[in-house]
């Protein structure tokens, strides 16, 4: 237990360093901490990634020196470019925090914090027993852990697995999961469980800290809660499968690309940029259909660029943090036989039942309030609410923002959806089950858009006023 507390130290200071070299001052203390296991992780598993592309046995050991070089460069950096500071809140700021806290505030922290407390425990004390986990992640992380090897797993021989390179096999699967598992079952964990269970606590904590300085602490809490209960969301946190992961990186990656080129600044905040291009490098290493949501937003930041207010290569250099490592891991999948048969429909749109049956499975879910709680609808009554205001004060990019950041890529999900031939299982179970499970990322990124729309913001805003 101690190894493990001591690694999880180690991931969150390297992450915090490498956010406030990337994040160039752009980041309040929430986001810092928030966001310090997420990055951790994917700096872990890019590590152990970089281990498997050299044919070198994935060793724990490389792990902690790289992180440990990270965590001393990035240092240095801060020290030279004089950002390197550390205090501690004075007794001034303690008393001018403590006096900005409301009762709707402490109502809803203290919500957020009993509720996520039993969530926590669940993953702490109840072993993994989904079926895509026991059949794939967290067994391959097991394995992984056992044999020091993802490429050459016993499990992806044809002499002990014949059927391993069908359509959808596991061979193919991205690699962020199962790779952050080994390393806690390296560590002497006997669940895979502490993984999800760390992600969605420090993912609460970013959220809020996304939201804090756009709509004040009051709302940011209100939307932290909302995102809490939703109902799917908490079920999958505290099992081992990618569901949640993937919707983490995915949404925040969005979100920080929306603030990155926000209309009330004139130029570009790159550091909010970078950590974006971060986040959605751990969404396509979580799961490789995660890739519609870099499209969506390299459409975005297209844009801002031809409005000059994004510099283009810095846009290539945010397209470049997600496409170069996923180029080599494709190709290292490729050199080493980590492939399957072919899943791609070279035809388009020539099945019209197929497609209706995609519309109306992602219409059916995205209305089921069973699944994703009042997400959707308070993006829906919030950007009703928001149109007189829009209008008025002729700020119609709000309304871009909202279909960029959860139309456009619910859109090309769709079309994914479409042109994959889903020979291994039947489109009715991809849409009941993946589908359902998918559509988590467009939780997080609703809720950011319910909120800092005119409506609500200006509604947060003077409620926060009143309250103090």
């Amino acid at each position: 237990m101690l190894s493990i507390i001591l690694f999880v130290i180690l991931l969150c200071l390297s992450g915090v360093t490498l956010l406030n070299v990337v994040g160039r001052g752009s980041l309040n203390r929430f986001e810092l901490v928030g966001l310090s296991f997420p990055v951790g992780i994917l700096l872990a598993v890019g590590l152990m990634m970089l281990q498997d592309l050299l044919r070198q046995r994935l060793s724990l050991v490389w792990v902690i020196v790289g992180l440990l070089l990270v965590l001393v460069a990035g240092l240095l950096i801060l020290y030279k470019s004089k950002r390197l500071s550390v205090s501690l809140p004075s007794r001034a700021t303690l008393k001018g925090w403590l006096g900005r806290i409301n009762i709707v505030w402490l109502i809803f922290f203290v919500l957020v914090m009993v509720i996520e407390v039993m969530n926590f425990r669940k993953c702490m004390f109840f072993p993994t027993f989904d079926r895509d986990s026991l059949a794939g992640f967290d067994s391959l992380g097991y394995l992984i852990a056992q044999e020091h090897t993802m490429y050459g797993l016993s499990v992806f021989s044809p002499e002990e697995n014949p059927l391993i390179h069908n359509a959808g096999s596991y061979i193919t699967y991205a690699p962020l999961v199962q790779l952050s598992y080994s390393i806690v079952y390296m560590l002497g964990a006997e669940t895979s469980k502490l993984i999800t269970g760390l992600f969605f606590l420090f993912f609460l904590i970013s959220f809020y800290g996304v939201l804090r300085d756009v709509v004040g602490s009051t709302g940011a809490i209100i939307a932290t809660f909302f995102v809490l209960i939703t109902p799917e969301m908490i079920a999958f946190s505290s099992l081992s499968a990618t569901n949640v992961i993937h919707a983490i990186y995915a949404s925040l990656g969005v979100i920080y690309a929306l603030k990155s080129c926000s209309r009330n600044k004139p130029t570009a905040d790159y550091g909010l940029l970078w950590v974006s291009g971060l986040l959605l490098l751990g969404s396509i290493l979580t799961r490789y259909d995660g890739i519609v949501f870099p499209m969506a937003m390299g459409l975005y930041l297209l844009y801002s660029a031809f409005a000059k207010r994004l510099k283009w290569w810095h846009l290539i250099g945010w397209g470049m943090i997600i496409l170069l490592p996923m180029c080599c891991w494709f190709l290292h999948q490729k050199w080493t036989g980590m492939t399957s048969e072919s899943i791609v429909i070279t035809s388009l749109l020539r099945d019209g039942d197929k497609a209706s049956l995609i519309v109306k499975g992602l219409w059916g879910h995205l209305t089921n309030t069973q699944l994703y709680g009042w997400s959707f609808l308070l993006l829906l009554i919030s950007l009703v609410a928001s149109l007189p205001i829009m209008i008025k004060r002729k700020r119609w990019g709000r309304l871009g923002q909202v279909a960029m950041a959860f139309v456009l890529p619910l859109l090309l999900y769709g079309l994914l959806l479409y042109h994959i031939n889903y020979s291994w299982d039947s489109i009715d179970n991809v849409i009941a089950y993946s589908a359902k499970r998918y559509l988590f990322c467009f939780v997080p990124i609703a809720l950011f858009c319910t909120f800092t729309l005119d409506a609500f913001s200006l509604a947060s805003r003077k409620v926060e006023s009143w309250l103090s």
